[in-house]
């Protein structure tokens, strides 16, 4: 004799239905049990729901649909730092030890050309740069005319002034304490 594990009326062949329970009547299985996407296994608990790309994506248009995974098929998910949901970790990008899934790594976060970081498009400066080596770059290019000194005024903050005319240099260089 065999009894339903879950309701525990006696069940016969054609009614029983193996879950990782046990053996169940049919109607505890249709209502309280979900199968798992990805073994097929029933199970009425540890039920994760999860993103699986659909069959069909082509190219970086991607559909995903929301399934239910058991403990066991959980492992091979892992969080989105973004949008904490989880999907399998080849439908994404690893940065570190954070991963993000293909949509949000596309739609919200870039990577510098520069220095190398992956960022979020917040931090996005100009020209496939971050904020900072957008900020470097241009500073940069700034100091690199002809005309342009950094000169240190004796006797004030640390600091830089910049100056584009001869004339000028000549006055602070004769009297550091003079204002422009």
């Amino acid at each position: 004799m065999v009894f339903c594990a879950y309701c525990g009326i006696e069940i016969s062949g054609i009614e029983e239905v193996e879950t990782a329970d046990g053996s169940v009547c049919n109607r505890c299985a249709d209502s309280h049990y979900t199968t798992c996407h990805d073994c097929g296994a029933l199970y009425k608990e540890n039920i994760n729901t999860v993103h699986v790309l659909v069959n069909g994506s082509r190219g970086r248009r991607m559909n995903y649909s929301q399934e239910d995974v058991c403990d066991d098929c959980f492992d091979a998910y892992e969080k989105c730092e973004h949008c904490e949901e989880y999907f399998l970790g080849s439908v994404g990008e690893h940065h570190g030890r954070e991963f993000y899934c293909t949509p949000c790594a596309e739609n919200n976060y870039f990577t510098c050309d520069d220095c190398g970081e992956f960022l979020n498009n917040d931090d996005y400066g100009a020209d496939g740069l971050c904020g900072d080596c957008h900020g470097s770059n241009n500073d940069e290019d700034e100091h690199d005319d002809d005309d342009v000194d950094r000169v240190l005024r004796p006797g004030r903050e640390m600091g830089a002034i910049q100056f584009r005319h001869d004339a000028e240099m000549d006055k602070i260089l004769a009297d550091p304490k003079s204002e422009l």
